[in-house]
Formats: C-alpha cells, sequence, structure tokens
C-alpha cells in the first residue's frame, strides 16, 4: 500500500485582492488552508499554518495520538507564530485547514473550519462531505489562543458545532444526511482498502457565478464532479485538471469569487493489503 500521487493547486478570485487560500502537497500528505478575507494578512498566516502543520506531521505524526494531540502539537507551533510575529496583525491567523496524511496502514483527515472533502472508494463510489456553518462564521485556528476572541465568538454564535453534509457525489444528490461535530476538530481514520482517492478544497469550490449576477452559479457538486475527473495521474495532475475546469467554467461565464484551493492524493494498495 502506499500513495502513488499528490497534488495540490491555489489560486485568487476574482472579488479578491490577494489570494488568501494557500494548498500543499508530499509524499504522504496533503493540506488546504483558507484564510479570512477580512482578517488583514491571512494570506501569509495560511502559508504558516500549512507549514507548521506539515512540520507536525513530519516529526510528530507517528506519535500523534488522535485528534486532542494534533490540536494540541497544533496550537504550540501557533503559539511560537504568534510570538515571532507579534508586530504583525494577530487576525493574520483567521484561517481554516484540511488536511490528510498517510501513517503505516492508516488515513487520517482533520480540519478546522468550512470546506469541501471528497472520497473515492474502491467500489468505485464517491461521497462528498461538505463542512459548513449555519452563521457562515467559521471557528478559526487564532480563537484557540485568544481567550477574549474565543468568548466574542460563542457570545455571539454559541457553541454549536459545524455543519456536515454528506452526499452521493457520483449521481450528484443534493444531500444524503447531515451530522454535526465540535466546531474545534473533526478525524476520520479510512484504510487503504476502502479509500483510494481523496481530493480537499477549500470552500471556493462552490463560488463560481456569472460576474454580472451573483445568484446565478454551478452547483458545487458538478464542480467537484469536474475536478476529480482526472485525465492521467502524471506530473502535476492536479494542476492541470484545474487550470482546465477553471477555463472551461469561464468559455461558459462562470468564474470563481472566492479563492479556491485544492489537494489530492491518490493511493494504491496490492492483493495482500486489508
Amino acid at each position: 500500500m502506499k500513495v502513488i500521487a499528490t497534488d495540490s493547486f491555489f489560486t485568487k478570485g476574482f472579488s479578491h485582492e490577494v489570494c488568501e487560500d494557500y494548498a500543499l502537497h508530499g509524499d504522504n500528505y496533503i493540506v488546504v488552508c483558507d484564510g479570512c478575507s477580512s482578517s488583514p494578512m491571512s494570506d501569509v498566516g495560511a502559508r504558516l499554518v500549512a507549514l507548521a502543520i506539515i512540520q507536525i506531521i513530519e516529526t510528530h505524526a507517528s506519535r500523534l495520538n488522535g485528534m486532542d494531540h494534533f490540536l494540541t502539537a497544533l496550537q504550540v507551533k501557533l503559539q511560537n507564530l504568534k510570538d515571532q510575529y507579534s508586530s504583525f496583525p494577530q487576525t493574520m491567523f483567521d484561517t481554516t485547514f484540511l488536511v490528510a496524511f498517510k501513517i503505516d496502514n492508516m488515513i487520517t483527515i482533520m480540519g478546522r473550519g468550512d470546506g469541501e472533502i471528497i472520497l473515492h472508494d474502491t467500489l468505485d463510489k464517491w461521497r462528498h462531505y461538505h463542512l459548513s456553518y449555519a452563521s457562515n462564521a467559521p471557528y478559526y485556528l487564532s480563537y484557540d489562543l485568544d481567550k477574549d476572541r474565543e468568548s466574542i465568538y460563542r457570545d455571539k454564535f454559541g457553541s454549536g458545532g459545524v455543519d456536515i453534509q454528506v452526499s452521493d457525489l457520483t449521481i450528484g444528490e443534493e444531500k444524503d444526511r447531515y451530522t454535526r461535530v465540535s466546531f474545534k476538530l473533526s478525524s476520520n481514520e479510512y484504510s487503504f482498502s476502502a479509500i483510494d482517492k481523496i481530493i480537499l478544497s477549500s470552500d471556493g469550490a462552490g463560488s463560481f457565478v456569472t460576474p454580472k449576477d451573483s445568484e446565478f452559479g454551478i452547483p458545487i457538486h458538478t464542480v467537484l464532479q469536474n475536478v476529480a475527473d482526472f485525465k492521467n495521474l502524471t506530473g502535476s495532475f492536479l494542476k492541470r485538471r484545474m487550470h482546465r475546469v477553471v477555463k472551461e467554467n469561464k468559455s461558459q461565464g462562470f468564474d470563481h469569487y472566492d479563492d479556491l484551493g485544492v489537494a489530492a492524493m491518490i493511493l494504491e494498495y496490492g492483493e495482500n493489503d486489508e
């Protein structure tokens, strides 16, 4: 069992001055971060958070003991970053993240905030996990390190969790079921025999609209179906696919107003793998 391909892609939305999304990939991981557009320098913060996550994976992953351990390690990294960049706006770390990484024979998927998780299994079935907040205000990593901001968030939006809408992407159903989890962190582990493709995306995948009429857009499940339609897995397979998707949508009069960050991991396992 092994990871045979990873790739990542990010680009600016037409309504933004800079791209606050960031995506990275390595031999055994993919990461997508989405900085808050109203928080100064969150484009820088998203990049720093992505690098911090990678450092944790590379140095601590084999010793991580579930979600809480990962979150504690990330909080330590973020506090160090805040201290190091104390002269910069501390809201720069207002960012969500999604990460998937391989350790031994397991894939772990973790996230904080909103976004999209797309999984393909060995039965050729695609599942789409749409993570969102009814308030449209994700709980950011930076709130963990600022009790005043965390308190303000709780007073305004309560302590409800992130909504996870699970859809069958293969047939494009609008929804199958809803789940609600703690807004701090969600995690799932999948054996390689069950999952062979993982795509992580920021919520920008759902922002393809006609620039003159933002109410008229492409359904997110249609966008994600097109993203997942890889022609081959050589080289920068995801970047090629994303450039094609964006180009084809523009030719039909649709463009994404929000930044777009995407990462993909392709898995392969042998006959003896469980």
